[in-house]
């Protein structure tokens, strides 16, 4: 049996357990999109390496019991809550009391057929460019998911919070979330992507925004995953007259992680993405973002920092694209990169693209090592070398996780990268 007919075997078998089963525009969908996995090309020899790990593991178990106090650690004070163990719905986790009327919060799997076939245009849509492999095979698999509606004129007061945790040794974890907010509505998204150590699937998810006009979202993005484990996520954001969008987005574990952000700035909408990647041992750490400024009058800021060491590899490449017509247009795009050991490589690749006159716009790199006189600072102040390294590779990350504007996401932030550290324990004393 040929691989194209096996895993078409396999998606056969798991449909009756995946949302939408009922429905011919959805099964027909899943096997689209199968197809298209089967015949894109994944790109390099690394990305087939994606594809082999995820062929593997497309049976996911059922999850086991969580111990509350693991999952306390995760999950942030005074939010709406959404948890999934493995890509399996936990209702009895989540948090939903006092949602303001007309708010829907779900997932996917709660949705009845007609809603699922009324939200079938956020559901099919790639997003705003082509869906690559892993997209695709995302879309096929798809288990579950979060679906977030706020009308307009709602400013929902309390965050709501995606908690995505993998417990398993192997498994497949496909999961999309839908997020659209009304006109002058207003909301903060906190999304958790964590694991028990020893879990070692596989984890995809998309995530669809529309933000109409005037919409104003606050969104935070936190992914330590095991250094067993593999994780790509895929974002589209489709914006409407004078939206705003604020990003936060840190990625600290995974043996593979791949972000790709997308983009689309209409008229007078501010864009703000601040990013964070940290990668040791021999991890491989990617960052992708495209920003389309379609409309006049916006403001574009992207600042993202990335820091390995040992034998890790990290990717950074940013694409700013101007479209004809457009002016007032304010954009900038800043990278700057450490790395702490010798074999350790970092790539970046910030672009601009400008089709239009009466624009300001800027872009810069830089990647380098330590201040080795201000190691030596410290160390002369009665630190040991291990210790005034942690203390500024901290101090350079502590740019970006202090921009975080939300108490507790901020210090969930900061705990996660210090335990990532070798020196791990150096707050206690130090900072």
């Amino acid at each position: 049996m040929n691989h194209s007919l096996t895993l078409d075997t396999r998606l056969h078998d798991r449909i009756p357990h995946l949302p939408g089963h009922r429905l011919d525009w959805m099964n027909q969908f899943r096997q689209e999109r199968l197809a298209a996995f089967t015949t894109t090309d994944p790109g390099g020899k690394q990305d087939k390496q994606w594809h082999l790990s995820a062929a593997a593991a497309a049976d996911a178990t059922d999850p086991p019991h969580l111990d509350p106090a693991w999952l306390e650690r995760y999950r942030l004070p005074d939010v709406f809550s959404l948890v999934w163990v493995d890509g399996v719905f936990c209702p009895h986790y989540c948090v939903r009391e006092g949602l303001p009327a007309g708010v829907c919060l779900k997932s996917l799997d709660e949705l009845s057929d007609a809603e699922l076939t009324e939200l079938r245009p956020d559901l099919t849509q790639p997003g705003l460019q082509e869906a690559d492999a892993l997209m695709n095979w995302n879309l096929a698999w798809l288990q579950s998911g979060a679906f977030l509606r706020i009308p307009e004129r709602v400013h929902l007061e309390k965050p709501v919070q995606l908690l995505c945790i993998t417990t398993a040794p192997v498994g497949l974890v496909s999961l999309r979330h839908v997020i659209r907010l009304g006109r002058n509505s207003r909301a903060t998204l906190i999304h958790t992507q964590t694991g028990q150590a020893g879990a070692s699937g596989t984890t995809g998810e998309t995530t669809a925004i529309w933000l109409e006009q005037a919409a104003v979202l606050a969104h935070y993005s936190l992914q330590t995953q095991p250094a067993t484990a593999r994780h790509f996520a895929r974002l589209d954001v489709a914006t409407d007259t004078g939206a705003c969008f604020h990003q936060h987005h840190l990625a600290l574990g995974a043996a593979r992680a791949l972000t790709d952000i997308q983009i689309r700035a209409a008229d007078q909408v501010s864009c703000e993405l601040n990013g964070l990647f940290y990668a040791d041992g021999n991890r491989q750490t990617a960052i992708y973002t495209r920003v389309q400024q379609a409309g006049s009058q916006g403001i574009t800021r992207e600042t993202y920092r990335g820091i390995a060491t040992d034998k890790a590899h990290g990717v950074f490449e940013g694409l700013l694209q101007l479209q004809p017509g457009v002016r007032k247009i304010t954009a900038t795009l800043q990278n700057r990169n450490l790395l702490l050991s010798p074999q350790a490589q970092i790539d970046s690749r910030p672009q601009l693209e400008i089709n239009a006159e009466d624009v300001q716009c800027s872009h810069g790199v830089t990647v380098g090592q330590l201040d080795e006189d201000a190691v030596f600072f410290l160390v002369s102040r009665g630190l040991s070398e291990a210790e005034a390294r942690t203390l500024l590779s901290f101090a350079f990350a502590n740019e970006i996780i202090g921009k975080i504007p939300l108490t507790a996401c901020r210090d969930q932030a900061r705990q996660a990268f210090l335990a990532a550290l070798p020196q791990a324990d150096i707050h206690q004393d130090w900072l």
